[in-house]
């Protein structure tokens, strides 16, 4: 068995050190395989929680925008994120990742934080899924429906073990925890008569007695 599970591990690490090409990247959701582009004009930094507010990260990260507790982004609209900025970022010790956004349908954009969410089939225990992973992802969280969290190791990259595991057959589902960047914008033919958003007084209510959606 161990001889099984350090075969396993060695062709995974081959996998994921393979240079894919851009195009081919993607995850898989309700059993569909979504493609993904690299969109480097963001450089998105994945750092420990506890850390994205010490005055060392303040002052050495000036121009990123924090996004969740421990991701900032930085976006150049202007030029791309080289290879060698990758690295440079990923040889900071305060820094556990740092990659692209992607763009899912060519618009949305997506951050990869460094979790993957999965769900073992019905008898199936995370244990034999996780075979010969040990260096490479840790569980940090399991729900009482049965979905874990994993944390992937520093140098291993995400997408590659979230498609890895779903391809072996032993999951429901198994995909990276994606952060997506909302689009803000007034679509909704009602909006006016919803007066609690934006009170005019439109339907003889009070002015200004609302939550003031436009201004949030």
């Amino acid at each position: 068995m161990k001889t099984n599970n350090l075969i396993y591990l060695l062709v995974i690490v081959l996998l994921s050190s393979i240079h894919c090409d851009v195009n081919a990247q993607y995850y898989w959701s309700q059993n569909r395989k979504i493609a993904l582009t690299p969109d480097s004009s963001h450089l998105v930094l994945n750092i420990e929680a506890d850390l994205i507010r010490t005055p060392m990260l303040s002052s050495d990260y000036k121009g990123f925008n924090e996004i969740s507790p421990n991701i900032i982004v930085k976006e150049n609209k202007s030029n791309i994120f080289s290879e060698n900025d990758f690295k440079a970022y990923e040889s900071d010790p305060l820094v556990k990742r740092a990659s692209p956004a992607y763009l899912v349908n060519g618009t949305d954009t997506l951050y990869v934080t460094n979790h993957i969410l999965l769900k073992p089939k019905n008898g199936v225990s995370i244990d034999s899924i996780l075979a010969g992973m040990n260096e490479i992802v840790e569980v940090v969280d399991q729900t009482k429906y049965g979905v874990y969290t994993l944390s992937v190791n520093q140098g291993f990259d995400v997408l590659t073990y979230a498609n890895i595991i779903y391809e072996n057959g032993l999951v429901d589902f198994c995909h990276p925890d994606f952060i997506m960047r909302i689009t803000q914008f007034l679509n909704d033919p009602l909006y006016s008569e919803q007066y609690y958003l934006n009170n005019t007084g439109q339907l003889g209510g009070t002015w200004n007695i609302d939550i003031n959606a436009p201004e949030a």
